[in-house]
C-alpha cells in the first residue's frame, strides 16, 4: 500500500435528502439512531423507562409543571383518559374527568366461568369503549367488581357489560346497597375519521341512502391541549370543554369541568400573564372555529365577557382571527406575548393591560401549523411545522435554515391527514428541535427530522412516539411516550431501556475529479473518538451506474475500539459508505476522521 495515500472521510455535517447521490456529493444521505454534535456523527441518546403501568390508550398531548411544592408533575392525556404522573413515584394517577356519579344497591350480575359481568348503571348514557368506574362493590359469584373498566356491550338505557379481572365462580346479582358508578369522559377516535352519510361529498354524487364512496367531513383523533396555571392543570379535549385539576387536593379527585368556560374548544393554554386562552370555542352558542376566547386575568373560573375588568385585572373578551379556516394550536411565547397559528398564518397576541386584553397581529402568511402539537418554544425563538414548510419567529417569520435541504422529503413520506398527528419537542442539552410524524404507512408518528440550531443542519431517524414534553427543572431531558403506554426519558444512557439500540448511517458519491478518476481502495486507518463495539462499514462502488443501483464492486469491513488499520480491496469512480454498530448492549461511537488509503489508477477511455 505505499502508493496508496490517506484520503479523509470528513464530511460536512447534516443530512441531505432532496438532491441525488451526485448532486449531494460528500454529504450524509441517510442516518438512524444517529446525531451530529460539534460537526460529526454520533450515537444518538438512549432513553429509559419512567413509569412500569401503562398508561391506557394513545398519548396524545402533555405538559409538566409543579404544585408550588418540590414535587414535579407530568400532564398526560390519551384518546381514552386523562392522567397525572408524578415524579416522586412516576405511577400514573387516572384523574379522567367524570360526566356522572351515582350509588346503585346490588348493580353487578355475574355469568358462571365468565369474567363478562353484568352493571346496572340508570340513564347511564355511555357507548362501547367508555369506561364507567366501580367502588364500593363486595363480592358477588367470585368476583369483586372495584375499578374502571371499559364497556364491552350496550345492553339497554340502564345496563352495560364489562369484563371483570377475574372469573366467576358462580351466577348471582349483587354487589352491595350502596355500589358508586361513575361514568367517565366519552372515549375520542385514534385516527382522523372521514363521515360517509349525510351531507358527505357533493349532492347527487351517489345512490340515496348508501354510503358515500368520497368525504368532505372530518373528525379529529382526540388530542389534549394541555397548561397549568399555577399548581392547577387545565387541560382540554379537541371539541371538548375545559377542565381543571388541582394536585394538593386530598384525596386525589378527577379533573372537574370549568363551569363558565366554553363547552367547546380546539384547545386552551396559559400565559405567563395568568390569562388562559381558549380556540374554536362557542361563544354565544355557535361554534366558531377561528374565534378565541380568554378569562379573566389571573382567575380561569371566570369567563364573563360582560365585566369591564376582572378581579385582578383585564377582563374576559372574545377575539377572532381572519385568515385560515381553524385556528390549529397555540403556545406561550413569554414577554407578554402569545402565539396562535391557524392552518394558513401566525398571529402574535400582544398582551395590553387594558380592557381590550390583546392587540392581535398576523405576523406571518402562508406559514400555518400542520397539528396542534408540532410547536415549541426556544427562548425567544417558536419553532414549528407547517402544511408548506419548518419554520420559525423570532419577531417575523422565516424560514427554518437549511429546511430545503430535507422538506421535499417530508412531504413525499408524510401520511395523507395524518398532518394532525405530528408533535415537536426540544432537547436543551444539545439545542436541537425535534418533529415527529406519521410516514406514508404509520398509525402513529415513526418518523422524525432534527434540526440542529448550533450548526443549523439537519438529519432524520426513526422512533415511534405520539407526544413530547419535559421538566422544567434541572433535568429538561426530553419525555416521550410509546404507543405502549409507557413514559421514556431520552437521552438517558445510550441503550433502548436496557436493550441494544442499534445505528445505521450513509453517504453518497464521493467521487475523484467529478468521477473521472477510477479510486482503488486497499485500506481504511481508523479514528474514533469513542468506541464500544464493533462497527461495520460497506463500501460500494459504481463505474457508469448510479449511485443506489447494483454497486460493480463491494465490501464490507469491520474494526473494534482497538483496529488501528484494516485491509479494504474495492475500487470504482464513485464510493458509497454505509455505517452501522450498536448490536449490543453498551455499545457506542462518536466518529473522528477515518482515511482510505487509496490511489487514482486512470481516467475514461
Amino acid at each position: 500500500m505505499a502508493s496508496h495515500k490517506p484520503i479523509p472521510l470528513k464530511f460536512a455535517a447534516g443530512v441531505v435528502k432532496t438532491d441525488s447521490p451526485v448532486a449531494s456529493n460528500g454529504r450524509w444521505s441517510d442516518t438512524y439512531n444517529v446525531r451530529f454534535w460539534k460537526d460529526l456523527p454520533e450515537k444518538w441518546g438512549g432513553w429509559v423507562a419512567l413509569t412500569a403501568t401503562a398508561l391506557i390508550g394513545i398519548a396524545r398531548g402533555a405538559t409538566t409543571w409543579n404544585d408550588l411544592t418540590a414535587r414535579q408533575l407530568i400532564g398526560v392525556g390519551t384518546h381514552l383518559k386523562l392522567y397525572a404522573v408524578s415524579n416522586a413515584d412516576f405511577i400514573p394517577v387516572d384523574i379522567t374527568p367524570l360526566l356522572s356519579t351515582q350509588t346503585v344497591a346490588n348493580p353487578i350480575t355475574t355469568i358462571s366461568g365468565s369474567a363478562t359481568i353484568a352493571v346496572n348503571v340508570p340513564a347511564h348514557g355511555a357507548a362501547v369503549g367508555q369506561y364507567i368506574d366501580v367502588s364500593g362493590a363486595t363480592a358477588v359469584g367470585g368476583v369483586t367488581a372495584n375499578g374502571s373498566f371499559a364497556i364491552t356491550q350496550v345492553v339497554d338505557a340502564n345496563n352495560v357489560k364489562v369484563v371483570a379481572g377475574t372469573v366467576a365462580t358462580s351466577s348471582a346479582t349483587g354487589g352491595g346497597s350502596s355500589v358508586v358508578i361513575s361514568v367517565e369522559l366519552a372515549p375520542g377516535l385514534v385516527s382522523p375519521a372521514s363521515g360517509y352519510g349525510w351531507g358527505a361529498a357533493g349532492w347527487n354524487s351517489d345512490y340515496w341512502n348508501t354510503a358515500r364512496a368520497a368525504s368532505n367531513i372530518s373528525f379529529n383523533p382526540r388530542l389534549w391541549s394541555l397548561s397549568n396555571f399555577g399548581k392547577i392543570l387545565i387541560a382540554a379535549p379537541i371539541d371538548g370543554a375545559v377542565y381543571a385539576w388541582d394536585p394538593t387536593t386530598v384525596p386525589t379527585p378527577r379533573a372537574s369541568v370549568i363551569a363558565t368556560a366554553p363547552t367547546h374548544v380546539s384547545g386552551v393554554m396559559v400565559t405567563s400573564d395568568l390569562i388562559a386562552i381558549a380556540w374554536g370555542t362557542n361563544y354565544g352558542g355557535t361554534r366558531n372555529l377561528m374565534q378565541f376566547w380568554n378569562s379573566a386575568q389571573g382567575d380561569y373560573t371566570n369567563w364573563d365577557t360582560t365585566a369591564l375588568y376582572g378581579s385582578v385585572g383585564a377582563p374576559s373578551r372574545v377575539n377572532q382571527v381572519g385568515d385560515g379556516t381553524r385556528i390549529m394550536g397555540g403556545i406561550d411565547f413569554g414577554v407578554h406575548i402569545a402565539l396562535l397559528w391557524t392552518d394558513v398564518a401566525l398571529y402574535a397576541l400582544q398582551y395590553t393591560g387594558s380592557q381590550f386584553v390583546f392587540d392581535t397581529t398576523k405576523v406571518g402568511s402562508n406559514c400555518g401549523l400542520i397539528g396542534p402539537h408540532t410547536a415549541v418554544s426556544v427562548g425567544t425563538v417558536a419553532y414549528w411545522m407547517g402544511p408548506n414548510g419548518f419554520y420559525q419567529y423570532d419577531g417575523s417569520v422565516q424560514v427554518i435554515p437549511a429546511s430545503d435541504e430535507i422538506w421535499e422529503w417530508v412531504v413525499q413520506n408524510l401520511r395523507l391527514y395524518y398532518g394532525v398527528k405530528s408533535i415537536a419537542w426540544y432537547n436543551q442539552a444539545y439545542d436541537e428541535v425535534y418533529f415527529a410524524f406519521c410516514s406514508q404507512a404509520a398509525e402513529e408518528p415513526d418518523t422524525y427530522v432534527c434540526y440542529s440550531r448550533r450548526m443549523q443542519k439537519w438529519w432524520n431517524g426513526k422512533i415511534v412516539r405520539t407526544t413530547a414534553t419535559k421538566f422544567e427543572a434541572q433535568d429538561s431531558r426530553p419525555i416521550l411516550i410509546g404507543t405502549d403506554g409507557i413514559l421514556y426519558q431520552h437521552d438517558n444512557g445510550i441503550d433502548a431501556n436496557g436493550q441494544p439500540m442499534p445505528w445505521t448511517m450513509s453517504i453518497d458519491g464521493m467521487d475523484v475529479a467529478d468521477g473521472d478518476l477510477e479510486i482503488d481502495v486497499r485500506g481504511l486507518a481508523c479514528d474514533m473518538a469513542r468506541q464500544v463495539g464493533t462497527i461495520s462499514m460497506t463500501i460500494s462502488a459504481y463505474n457508469r451506474t448510479a449511485v443506489g443501483s447494483t454497486p460493480t464492486d463491494s465490501q464490507t469491513i469491520t474494526f473494534g475500539p482497538t483496529s488501528e488499520l484494516v485491509d479494504v480491496a474495492v475500487s470504482g469512480r464513485e464510493l458509497q459508505f454505509d455505517f452501522a454498530g450498536g448490536t449490543a448492549v453498551g455499545d457506542d461511537f462518536r466518529m473522528g476522521v477515518l482515511r482510505l488509503l487509496a490511489k487514482s489508477i486512470g481516467g475514461r477511455p
